[in-house]
Protein backbone atom coordinates (compact mmCIF):
# COMPACT_ATOMS: atom_id res chain seq x y z
CA UNK A 1 0.00 0.00 0.00
CA UNK A 2 1.23 2.92 -0.83
CA UNK A 3 1.67 5.65 1.69
CA UNK A 4 -0.10 8.70 2.50
CA UNK A 5 1.70 12.49 2.84
CA UNK A 6 0.37 15.70 4.40
CA UNK A 7 -0.85 18.13 1.54
CA UNK A 8 -0.89 22.26 1.60
CA UNK A 9 -3.86 21.67 3.54
CA UNK A 10 -3.19 20.17 6.10
CA UNK A 11 -5.04 16.96 4.53
CA UNK A 12 -3.58 14.22 2.91
CA UNK A 13 -2.79 12.89 -0.77
CA UNK A 14 -1.49 9.59 -1.91
CA UNK A 15 2.21 9.11 -2.90
CA UNK A 16 2.73 7.39 -6.06
CA UNK A 17 5.20 4.72 -5.41
CA UNK A 18 8.89 5.14 -6.88
CA UNK A 19 7.95 2.17 -8.94
CA UNK A 20 5.12 2.74 -10.56
CA UNK A 21 7.09 3.49 -14.21
CA UNK A 22 7.65 -0.59 -14.12
CA UNK A 23 3.83 -1.35 -12.43
CA UNK A 24 1.85 0.65 -14.72
CA UNK A 25 3.48 0.47 -17.69
CA UNK A 26 6.18 -2.58 -17.79
CA UNK A 27 9.84 -2.33 -17.44
CA UNK A 28 11.23 1.11 -17.29
CA UNK A 29 13.40 0.32 -20.43
CA UNK A 30 10.05 -1.19 -22.49
CA UNK A 31 8.33 1.49 -25.06
CA UNK A 32 4.49 1.02 -23.86
CA UNK A 33 1.92 2.54 -26.11
CA UNK A 34 0.72 6.14 -25.56
CA UNK A 35 2.92 6.64 -22.63
CA UNK A 36 2.51 10.61 -20.87
CA UNK A 37 5.48 12.46 -22.67
CA UNK A 38 7.96 12.52 -19.75
CA UNK A 39 8.20 9.20 -17.25
CA UNK A 40 8.51 11.79 -14.32
CA UNK A 41 4.79 12.58 -14.22
CA UNK A 42 4.57 8.74 -13.55
CA UNK A 43 5.89 9.68 -9.88
CA UNK A 44 3.73 12.41 -9.03
CA UNK A 45 0.55 11.99 -6.97
CA UNK A 46 -2.82 10.78 -8.59
CA UNK A 47 -2.10 8.50 -11.37
CA UNK A 48 -1.30 5.35 -8.89
CA UNK A 49 -3.32 5.71 -5.47
CA UNK A 50 -5.04 4.41 -2.51
CA UNK A 51 -8.49 4.48 -1.14
CA UNK A 52 -9.04 6.32 2.05
CA UNK A 53 -12.12 5.38 2.47
CA UNK A 54 -14.71 3.29 0.30
CA UNK A 55 -15.63 4.66 -2.91
CA UNK A 56 -17.17 3.56 -5.91
CA UNK A 57 -15.39 3.37 -9.26
CA UNK A 58 -16.04 4.70 -12.90
CA UNK A 59 -18.55 1.50 -13.72
CA UNK A 60 -20.22 1.84 -10.76
CA UNK A 61 -19.03 -0.62 -8.21
CA UNK A 62 -18.02 -0.42 -5.06
CA UNK A 63 -14.36 -0.74 -3.68
CA UNK A 64 -13.44 -0.83 -0.18
CA UNK A 65 -11.32 1.39 1.47
CA UNK A 66 -7.12 0.62 0.96
CA UNK A 67 -7.93 -0.57 -2.64
CA UNK A 68 -5.19 0.08 -4.87
CA UNK A 69 -6.61 3.29 -7.88
CA UNK A 70 -5.90 3.77 -11.39
CA UNK A 71 -6.82 7.88 -12.41
CA UNK A 72 -5.99 10.73 -13.98
CA UNK A 73 -4.83 13.76 -11.27
CA UNK A 74 -7.09 16.15 -12.58
CA UNK A 75 -10.10 13.99 -12.03
CA UNK A 76 -9.72 12.14 -8.55
CA UNK A 77 -13.98 11.03 -8.40
CA UNK A 78 -12.87 8.70 -11.55
CA UNK A 79 -10.83 5.77 -10.90
CA UNK A 80 -10.59 2.05 -11.39
CA UNK A 81 -9.14 -0.59 -9.44
CA UNK A 82 -5.62 -1.33 -10.75
CA UNK A 83 -5.22 -4.13 -12.06
CA UNK A 84 -3.29 -5.89 -15.06
CA UNK A 85 -5.87 -5.51 -17.66
CA UNK A 86 -7.13 -2.06 -15.80
CA UNK A 87 -3.66 -0.63 -16.44
CA UNK A 88 -3.51 -1.27 -19.94
CA UNK A 89 -6.75 -0.38 -20.59
CA UNK A 90 -5.54 3.09 -18.98
CA UNK A 91 -2.74 3.21 -21.25
CA UNK A 92 -4.76 2.99 -23.90
CA UNK A 93 -6.76 5.58 -23.02
CA UNK A 94 -3.61 7.97 -22.53
CA UNK A 95 -4.00 7.87 -18.09
CA UNK A 96 -7.30 9.43 -18.05
CA UNK A 97 -10.70 7.25 -17.71
CA UNK A 98 -12.68 10.34 -19.51
CA UNK A 99 -12.81 12.03 -22.20
CA UNK A 100 -12.37 15.66 -21.12
CA UNK A 101 -10.01 14.14 -18.94
CA UNK A 102 -8.39 13.30 -22.47
CA UNK A 103 -9.35 16.46 -24.24
CA UNK A 104 -7.05 18.27 -21.77
CA UNK A 105 -4.25 16.19 -22.62
CA UNK A 106 -4.21 16.25 -26.14
CA UNK A 107 -6.01 20.18 -26.68
CA UNK A 108 -4.84 22.90 -24.09
CA UNK A 109 -7.39 25.78 -23.00
CA UNK A 110 -7.34 28.87 -25.68
CA UNK A 111 -6.01 31.13 -22.80
CA UNK A 112 -3.24 29.10 -21.98
CA UNK A 113 -1.47 29.23 -25.82
CA UNK A 114 1.32 31.26 -26.25
CA UNK A 115 1.90 34.67 -27.42
CA UNK A 116 3.48 33.57 -30.37
CA UNK A 117 1.10 30.96 -31.75
CA UNK A 118 -1.76 33.27 -31.01
CA UNK A 119 -0.50 35.83 -33.35
CA UNK A 120 0.67 33.78 -35.74
CA UNK A 121 -3.16 32.75 -35.62
CA UNK A 122 -3.99 36.01 -35.64
CA UNK A 123 -1.92 35.83 -38.94
CA UNK A 124 -3.55 32.82 -40.78
CA UNK A 125 -7.14 34.44 -40.22
CA UNK A 126 -5.84 37.36 -42.05
CA UNK A 127 -4.76 35.31 -44.62
CA UNK A 128 -7.92 33.71 -44.95
CA UNK A 129 -10.15 36.50 -45.67
CA UNK A 130 -8.05 38.07 -48.05
CA UNK A 131 -7.85 34.91 -50.13
CA UNK A 132 -11.20 33.88 -50.47
CA UNK A 133 -12.64 37.85 -50.89
CA UNK A 134 -10.07 37.57 -53.62
CA UNK A 135 -11.01 34.51 -54.97
CA UNK A 136 -14.77 34.95 -55.00
CA UNK A 137 -14.60 38.37 -56.47
CA UNK A 138 -11.92 37.18 -59.36
CA UNK A 139 -14.79 34.22 -59.98
CA UNK A 140 -17.74 36.88 -59.90
CA UNK A 141 -15.79 38.48 -62.87
CA UNK A 142 -15.62 35.53 -64.89
CA UNK A 143 -19.40 35.82 -66.22
CA UNK A 144 -19.46 36.37 -70.21
CA UNK A 145 -15.20 34.98 -70.18
CA UNK A 146 -14.48 31.89 -72.07
CA UNK A 147 -15.51 28.83 -70.68
CA UNK A 148 -12.57 26.62 -69.00
CA UNK A 149 -12.53 23.60 -71.15
CA UNK A 150 -9.54 21.80 -70.41
CA UNK A 151 -9.82 19.19 -72.88
CA UNK A 152 -10.82 21.52 -75.88
CA UNK A 153 -13.91 19.96 -77.75
CA UNK A 154 -12.83 18.51 -81.41
CA UNK A 155 -15.44 21.22 -82.95
CA UNK A 156 -13.59 23.81 -81.56
CA UNK A 157 -10.80 23.85 -84.30
CA UNK A 158 -13.66 23.49 -86.67
CA UNK A 159 -15.57 27.30 -85.78
CA UNK A 160 -14.80 29.75 -88.86
CA UNK A 161 -14.70 32.64 -86.58
CA UNK A 162 -12.67 33.67 -83.65
CA UNK A 163 -15.20 32.96 -80.44
CA UNK A 164 -15.26 29.99 -77.59
CA UNK A 165 -18.08 28.94 -75.24
CA UNK A 166 -18.59 31.72 -72.23
CA UNK A 167 -19.39 31.04 -68.83
CA UNK A 168 -22.58 32.34 -68.21
CA UNK A 169 -23.15 31.30 -64.48
CA UNK A 170 -21.11 31.63 -61.32
CA UNK A 171 -22.82 30.38 -58.43
CA UNK A 172 -22.16 29.19 -54.90
CA UNK A 173 -23.46 26.35 -54.53
CA UNK A 174 -22.04 24.08 -51.07
CA UNK A 175 -20.21 24.94 -48.28
CA UNK A 176 -17.59 21.19 -47.43
CA UNK A 177 -16.20 23.30 -44.09
CA UNK A 178 -17.65 20.61 -41.71
CA UNK A 179 -17.39 17.64 -44.05
CA UNK A 180 -13.79 18.51 -44.53
CA UNK A 181 -12.86 18.90 -40.77
CA UNK A 182 -14.17 15.49 -40.35
CA UNK A 183 -11.79 14.26 -42.42
CA UNK A 184 -9.06 16.44 -41.85
CA UNK A 185 -8.96 15.94 -38.06
CA UNK A 186 -7.74 12.41 -38.42
CA UNK A 187 -4.76 13.66 -39.61
CA UNK A 188 -3.72 16.10 -36.78
CA UNK A 189 -1.82 14.26 -34.81
CA UNK A 190 -4.36 13.78 -31.72
CA UNK A 191 -6.34 10.89 -31.26
CA UNK A 192 -8.72 9.81 -33.67
CA UNK A 193 -11.22 8.37 -31.57
CA UNK A 194 -11.90 11.86 -29.31
CA UNK A 195 -13.64 14.89 -30.01
CA UNK A 196 -12.22 17.92 -30.10
CA UNK A 197 -13.52 20.49 -27.50
CA UNK A 198 -16.04 22.97 -28.69
CA UNK A 199 -12.93 25.86 -28.72
CA UNK A 200 -10.89 24.21 -30.68
CA UNK A 201 -13.37 23.26 -33.51
CA UNK A 202 -14.07 26.66 -33.57
CA UNK A 203 -11.20 27.80 -33.99
CA UNK A 204 -10.21 24.95 -36.95
CA UNK A 205 -13.23 26.66 -38.75
CA UNK A 206 -11.83 29.91 -38.26
CA UNK A 207 -8.57 29.28 -40.04
CA UNK A 208 -10.15 26.71 -42.55
CA UNK A 209 -12.80 27.09 -44.93
CA UNK A 210 -14.51 25.27 -48.16
CA UNK A 211 -16.89 26.49 -50.54
CA UNK A 212 -17.72 24.49 -53.93
CA UNK A 213 -18.88 27.33 -56.98
CA UNK A 214 -20.46 26.17 -60.00
CA UNK A 215 -20.03 27.79 -63.39
CA UNK A 216 -21.99 27.25 -66.36
CA UNK A 217 -21.54 27.64 -69.76
CA UNK A 218 -22.43 26.59 -73.06
CA UNK A 219 -23.62 22.60 -72.31
CA UNK A 220 -20.46 22.56 -69.93
CA UNK A 221 -20.36 22.80 -66.24
CA UNK A 222 -17.21 23.06 -63.67
CA UNK A 223 -16.12 23.21 -60.24
CA UNK A 224 -14.27 25.42 -58.24
CA UNK A 225 -12.84 24.39 -55.00
CA UNK A 226 -12.08 27.26 -53.14
CA UNK A 227 -10.61 26.37 -50.20
CA UNK A 228 -8.64 27.92 -47.40
CA UNK A 229 -6.49 25.54 -45.18
CA UNK A 230 -4.69 25.24 -42.28
CA UNK A 231 -3.16 22.35 -40.88
CA UNK A 232 -3.08 21.34 -37.26
CA UNK A 233 -0.74 19.60 -36.13
CA UNK A 234 -1.65 18.45 -32.07
CA UNK A 235 0.81 16.17 -29.22
CA UNK A 236 -0.27 15.08 -25.64
CA UNK A 237 0.63 17.37 -23.28
CA UNK A 238 2.31 19.63 -25.58
CA UNK A 239 1.48 22.54 -27.59
CA UNK A 240 -0.23 22.55 -30.99
CA UNK A 241 1.56 24.03 -33.92
CA UNK A 242 0.24 25.30 -37.65
CA UNK A 243 2.17 23.63 -40.15
CA UNK A 244 2.47 23.92 -43.70
CA UNK A 245 0.14 21.75 -46.12
CA UNK A 246 1.05 18.06 -46.88
CA UNK A 247 0.15 15.85 -49.02
CA UNK A 248 -2.79 13.81 -46.35
CA UNK A 249 -4.34 17.12 -45.58
CA UNK A 250 -4.86 17.78 -49.66
CA UNK A 251 -5.99 14.35 -49.79
CA UNK A 252 -8.54 14.81 -47.24
CA UNK A 253 -10.11 18.08 -49.25
CA UNK A 254 -10.22 15.77 -52.01
CA UNK A 255 -12.20 13.06 -50.22
CA UNK A 256 -14.57 15.77 -48.92
CA UNK A 257 -15.18 16.95 -52.62
CA UNK A 258 -15.64 13.54 -53.28
CA UNK A 259 -18.00 12.47 -50.99
CA UNK A 260 -20.09 15.34 -51.26
CA UNK A 261 -20.17 14.82 -55.55
CA UNK A 262 -21.08 11.08 -54.32
CA UNK A 263 -23.91 12.34 -53.05
CA UNK A 264 -25.45 14.58 -56.00
CA UNK A 265 -27.85 13.63 -58.49
CA UNK A 266 -26.98 15.52 -61.08
CA UNK A 267 -23.56 13.77 -61.69
CA UNK A 268 -19.90 14.90 -62.20
CA UNK A 269 -19.15 18.03 -63.77
CA UNK A 270 -17.16 18.38 -67.21
CA UNK A 271 -13.91 19.55 -64.54
CA UNK A 272 -13.47 20.39 -61.16
CA UNK A 273 -10.70 23.49 -60.30
CA UNK A 274 -9.14 22.93 -56.83
CA UNK A 275 -7.99 27.06 -55.69
CA UNK A 276 -6.08 26.34 -52.20
CA UNK A 277 -4.57 29.28 -50.18
CA UNK A 278 -2.70 28.09 -47.29
CA UNK A 279 -0.21 30.19 -44.80
CA UNK A 280 3.00 28.69 -46.28
CA UNK A 281 4.76 26.64 -48.99
CA UNK A 282 4.07 23.43 -48.66
CA UNK A 283 5.86 20.28 -46.73
CA UNK A 284 7.06 19.11 -49.80
CA UNK A 285 6.19 18.17 -53.69
CA UNK A 286 2.27 17.71 -53.59
CA UNK A 287 1.13 15.12 -56.11
CA UNK A 288 -2.19 14.59 -57.95
CA UNK A 289 -1.73 18.36 -58.50
CA UNK A 290 -2.69 17.75 -62.03
CA UNK A 291 -4.77 14.36 -61.98
CA UNK A 292 -7.17 13.58 -64.28
CA UNK A 293 -10.69 14.85 -63.04
CA UNK A 294 -9.32 17.82 -61.47
CA UNK A 295 -6.25 20.90 -60.99
CA UNK A 296 -5.54 22.59 -57.75
CA UNK A 297 -3.69 25.89 -58.24
CA UNK A 298 -1.50 26.30 -55.05
CA UNK A 299 -1.11 29.75 -53.42
CA UNK A 300 0.62 31.32 -50.55
CA UNK A 301 1.92 34.68 -49.35
CA UNK A 302 6.00 34.91 -49.74
CA UNK A 303 8.45 37.12 -47.75
CA UNK A 304 7.33 40.40 -49.20
CA UNK A 305 3.66 39.56 -48.86
CA UNK A 306 2.66 38.37 -52.63
CA UNK A 307 0.67 35.60 -53.01
CA UNK A 308 3.09 33.04 -54.80
CA UNK A 309 1.95 29.99 -57.17
CA UNK A 310 4.95 28.12 -59.28
CA UNK A 311 2.89 25.10 -59.62
CA UNK A 312 1.13 27.39 -62.15
CA UNK A 313 3.91 26.96 -64.61
CA UNK A 314 2.53 23.28 -64.92
CA UNK A 315 -0.64 23.79 -66.48
CA UNK A 316 -0.92 24.53 -70.59
CA UNK A 317 -0.65 27.80 -72.17
CA UNK A 318 -3.99 28.27 -73.89
CA UNK A 319 -4.83 31.82 -73.69
CA UNK A 320 -8.57 31.57 -72.37
CA UNK A 321 -7.40 28.98 -69.69
CA UNK A 322 -4.47 30.51 -68.77
CA UNK A 323 -6.78 33.60 -68.02
CA UNK A 324 -8.95 31.66 -65.66
CA UNK A 325 -6.41 30.04 -64.04
CA UNK A 326 -4.64 32.89 -62.73
CA UNK A 327 -8.09 34.34 -61.58
CA UNK A 328 -7.81 31.37 -58.80
CA UNK A 329 -4.62 33.24 -57.65
CA UNK A 330 -5.78 35.70 -54.63
CA UNK A 331 -5.12 38.67 -56.46
CA UNK A 332 -8.09 40.88 -58.35
CA UNK A 333 -7.66 42.98 -61.20
CA UNK A 334 -8.01 46.41 -59.57
CA UNK A 335 -5.03 44.84 -57.32
CA UNK A 336 -3.14 43.95 -60.52
CA UNK A 337 -3.56 47.28 -61.92
CA UNK A 338 -2.06 48.98 -58.56
CA UNK A 339 1.14 46.44 -59.13
CA UNK A 340 1.35 47.86 -62.81
CA UNK A 341 0.89 51.32 -62.02
CA UNK A 342 3.34 51.15 -59.16
CA UNK A 343 5.09 49.88 -61.48
CA UNK A 344 5.48 52.43 -64.17
CA UNK A 345 5.74 55.28 -61.92
CA UNK A 346 8.59 53.90 -60.42
CA UNK A 347 10.26 52.90 -63.76
CA UNK A 348 8.98 56.47 -65.03
CA UNK A 349 10.96 57.90 -62.18
CA UNK A 350 14.44 55.64 -62.79
CA UNK A 351 13.90 56.66 -66.78
CA UNK A 352 14.04 54.97 -69.84
CA UNK A 353 11.48 53.87 -72.33
CA UNK A 354 8.52 51.81 -69.75
CA UNK A 355 7.50 49.18 -72.55
CA UNK A 356 4.92 45.82 -72.01
CA UNK A 357 8.49 43.43 -72.09
CA UNK A 358 10.53 45.78 -69.08
CA UNK A 359 7.12 45.52 -67.07
CA UNK A 360 6.84 41.75 -67.26
CA UNK A 361 10.05 41.50 -66.47
CA UNK A 362 9.42 43.48 -63.04
CA UNK A 363 6.15 42.18 -62.12
CA UNK A 364 6.43 38.36 -63.37
CA UNK A 365 2.69 39.17 -65.13
CA UNK A 366 2.25 38.21 -68.92
CA UNK A 367 2.39 40.29 -71.41
CA UNK A 368 -1.76 40.52 -72.10
CA UNK A 369 -1.95 41.21 -68.35
CA UNK A 370 0.40 44.48 -68.54
CA UNK A 371 -0.91 45.48 -71.77
CA UNK A 372 -4.43 45.39 -70.52
CA UNK A 373 -3.20 47.47 -67.52
CA UNK A 374 -1.54 49.99 -69.82
CA UNK A 375 -4.81 50.75 -71.46
CA UNK A 376 -6.94 51.06 -68.12
CA UNK A 377 -4.01 53.68 -66.86
CA UNK A 378 -4.33 55.54 -69.50
CA UNK A 379 -8.01 55.34 -69.69
CA UNK A 380 -8.92 55.65 -65.95
CA UNK A 381 -6.30 58.30 -65.78
CA UNK A 382 -6.10 60.17 -69.51
CA UNK A 383 -4.04 63.35 -68.29
CA UNK A 384 -1.20 61.38 -66.83
CA UNK A 385 -0.67 58.68 -69.13
CA UNK A 386 0.27 58.20 -72.55
CA UNK A 387 0.63 55.38 -74.97
CA UNK A 388 3.09 54.73 -77.80
CA UNK A 389 4.93 52.46 -79.76
CA UNK A 390 8.70 51.62 -79.60
CA UNK A 391 9.98 49.26 -82.19
CA UNK A 392 6.21 47.76 -82.99
CA UNK A 393 6.02 47.38 -78.91
CA UNK A 394 3.54 49.09 -76.72
CA UNK A 395 5.14 51.46 -73.82
CA UNK A 396 3.65 54.32 -71.76
CA UNK A 397 4.69 57.71 -70.72
CA UNK A 398 3.77 60.84 -69.52
CA UNK A 399 1.43 62.70 -70.90
CA UNK A 400 2.67 65.76 -72.07
CA UNK A 401 -0.32 68.90 -71.70
CA UNK A 402 -2.96 68.94 -74.55
CA UNK A 403 -0.96 65.58 -76.02
CA UNK A 404 -3.98 63.74 -77.74
CA UNK A 405 -4.55 60.04 -77.53
CA UNK A 406 -3.41 58.29 -80.00
CA UNK A 407 -3.81 54.70 -79.46
CA UNK A 408 -6.80 54.11 -77.87
CA UNK A 409 -7.52 50.71 -78.03
CA UNK A 410 -5.91 46.93 -78.76
CA UNK A 411 -7.73 46.61 -81.56
CA UNK A 412 -6.73 49.12 -83.89
CA UNK A 413 -6.67 48.87 -87.58
CA UNK A 414 -3.51 47.27 -88.50
CA UNK A 415 -3.92 44.36 -86.22
CA UNK A 416 -7.64 43.88 -87.32
CA UNK A 417 -6.67 43.57 -91.40
CA UNK A 418 -3.74 41.58 -90.12
CA UNK A 419 -6.13 39.10 -88.13
CA UNK A 420 -8.62 38.78 -90.81
CA UNK A 421 -6.59 38.59 -94.18
CA UNK A 422 -7.02 35.16 -94.84
CA UNK A 423 -10.19 35.02 -93.97
CA UNK A 424 -11.37 38.13 -96.16
CA UNK A 425 -8.83 36.92 -99.04
CA UNK A 426 -11.24 33.59 -98.39
CA UNK A 427 -14.47 35.64 -98.42
CA UNK A 428 -13.23 37.28 -101.95
CA UNK A 429 -11.49 34.51 -103.76
CA UNK A 430 -14.75 32.14 -102.63
CA UNK A 431 -16.81 35.17 -103.86
CA UNK A 432 -15.61 35.37 -107.38
CA UNK A 433 -15.12 31.23 -107.59
CA UNK A 434 -19.02 31.07 -106.61
CA UNK A 435 -19.57 33.31 -109.41
CA UNK A 436 -17.66 32.31 -112.13
CA UNK A 437 -18.97 28.33 -111.18
CA UNK A 438 -22.72 29.31 -111.11
CA UNK A 439 -21.80 30.63 -114.50
CA UNK A 440 -20.07 27.91 -115.88
CA UNK A 441 -23.39 25.75 -114.22
CA UNK A 442 -26.06 27.95 -115.67
CA UNK A 443 -24.00 27.02 -119.16
CA UNK A 444 -23.87 22.99 -118.74
CA UNK A 445 -27.62 23.09 -117.31
CA UNK A 446 -26.13 22.34 -113.83
CA UNK A 447 -28.30 23.96 -110.75
CA UNK A 448 -26.84 27.45 -109.40
CA UNK A 449 -26.21 25.64 -106.05
CA UNK A 450 -22.97 24.59 -106.96
CA UNK A 451 -21.37 27.75 -107.29
CA UNK A 452 -22.91 28.58 -103.86
CA UNK A 453 -21.60 25.74 -102.01
CA UNK A 454 -18.27 25.93 -103.54
CA UNK A 455 -17.56 29.46 -102.93
CA UNK A 456 -19.05 29.05 -98.68
CA UNK A 457 -16.52 26.19 -99.42
CA UNK A 458 -13.49 28.11 -100.05
CA UNK A 459 -14.69 31.24 -97.44
CA UNK A 460 -15.02 28.26 -94.59
CA UNK A 461 -10.95 26.59 -95.28
CA UNK A 462 -9.81 30.04 -95.65
CA UNK A 463 -11.48 31.49 -92.00
CA UNK A 464 -10.46 27.97 -90.43
CA UNK A 465 -7.13 28.82 -91.46
CA UNK A 466 -6.74 31.92 -90.28
CA UNK A 467 -8.04 31.24 -86.85
CA UNK A 468 -5.64 28.93 -86.64
CA UNK A 469 -2.73 31.00 -88.30
CA UNK A 470 -4.23 33.86 -84.99
CA UNK A 471 -4.27 31.26 -82.23
CA UNK A 472 -0.38 30.36 -83.01
CA UNK A 473 0.61 33.68 -83.31
CA UNK A 474 -1.27 34.83 -79.48
CA UNK A 475 0.70 31.99 -77.95
CA UNK A 476 3.62 33.51 -79.76
CA UNK A 477 3.41 36.69 -78.98
CA UNK A 478 2.52 35.79 -75.31
CA UNK A 479 5.32 33.06 -74.40
CA UNK A 480 7.70 34.18 -76.88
Amino acid sequence: MAPELPDSKGGSRPFVETSAPEAIGGPATGSPRLLPRQESQWTEPGFLRVLRQEGRDREGRLLAAGTAVLGHPSEPEVFCEDTPARRKEFLDLDCAWSEPARQGIWFPKPAALPAELNARFDELRSFKRTYLAAIEENLASSRGRPFPFVRVPKWFHALPYEWEPKVKRVEPCAGLTDGFFEIARRQSGARPDLNWPAEWVAQFKELNAVKVYCLSGFASEAHVVAAFVTRFHFQRQGMPEALPLDQAWFAALEDAYNRWMAAQANGRPNFTFFAIGTGGAPAGPMENVTAGGHWAVLAWPGPDGRWTSPELEKFPRRLSLRDFLERLLPETQEQRLCRVKECVDGLLIEGGNVTVERVKRETGYRRSAVRDAFFQLQKGACDLYRLWRKDDELAIRKAAKGEPVRIASASFGRRFVRRHFLGIIGVAVGSALGLLAGWLATQLGLTGYVGFMLGLLIAYAGSCAQNEMNRRADMQKEWG
